[in-house]
């Protein structure tokens, strides 16, 4: 086995495992609207915004799904990789940062390997490759 198979077989690893995550993350704000508008408009960063503030939490679960998606199939690799990490810094800063919640920890490491998945692309077992 080569070295370059095993980095590509990291990436898609990688991809695979945050795929699940924002998935697993986004099906319940994008199948429950009432309970994510409800989460959504009682954040603190997002009460300036009014009744406006309520349809983030669909949105979030939309673009959390979809981009789940993209992941896996590596396509759109570095604007997924960009948006799914800005959703993750809100989330981070916003939600979980205030509380000290133990989640923060591992949105940080989400992060770290969204950008590093958009700084090197998805890898070759993908379908961009």
């Amino acid at each position: 086995m080569k070295k370059s198979d095993c980095k590509n077989g990291g990436f898609l690893l990688m991809r695979i495992v945050l795929a699940v995550i924002f998935i697993v993350s986004g099906l319940p704000k994008a199948m429950d609207w009432g309970m994510s508008k409800g989460f959504f408009a009682g954040l603190w960063f997002l009460s300036w915004m009014g009744p406006i503030a309520q349809w983030f939490g669909p949105l979030v679960g939309i673009i959390e799904v979809i981009g789940g998606l993209l992941l896996i199939a590596g396509i759109w690799h570095k604007w997924t990789n960009y948006i799914l990490g800005f959703v993750i810094l809100v989330a981070t800063l916003g939600v979980h940062f205030p509380a000290w919640d133990p989640s923060m920890q591992r949105n940080l490491l989400m992060l770290a390997a969204m950008c590093l998945l958009a700084w090197n692309g998805p890898g070759k077992f993908s379908l961009k490759a």
